[in-house]
């Protein structure tokens, strides 16, 4: 096994899109991270505009706190 390579790996091949692998596979780390970072920043987007649905009255630091705890599972605690 080589030593750069990930010691589990998941092959999820029969569930991707073939192109969709390829370009995965061509990009270099940092544009594999720049589109986590995207995503990312669309999940923030949409749990937030969840809470301002369900809550509208809120304050904005009152979603962010709630979208920080449902992001993070309740993992960043009550401050």
């Amino acid at each position: 096994m080589n030593v750069n390579e990930p010691q589990f790996q998941h092959d999820a091949s029969d569930r991707c899109d073939y192109a969709l692998i390829q370009i995965f596979r061509s990009q270099t780390p940092a544009q594999k991270l720049a589109v986590l970072a995207s995503l990312w920043r669309s999940a923030c987007a949409f749990v937030t505009a969840g809470v301002r649905t369900q809550h509208p009255d809120w304050s904005d630091s009152a979603v962010a706190k709630e979208v920080a705890r449902r992001i993070s599972h309740g993992a960043c605690g009550q401050t």
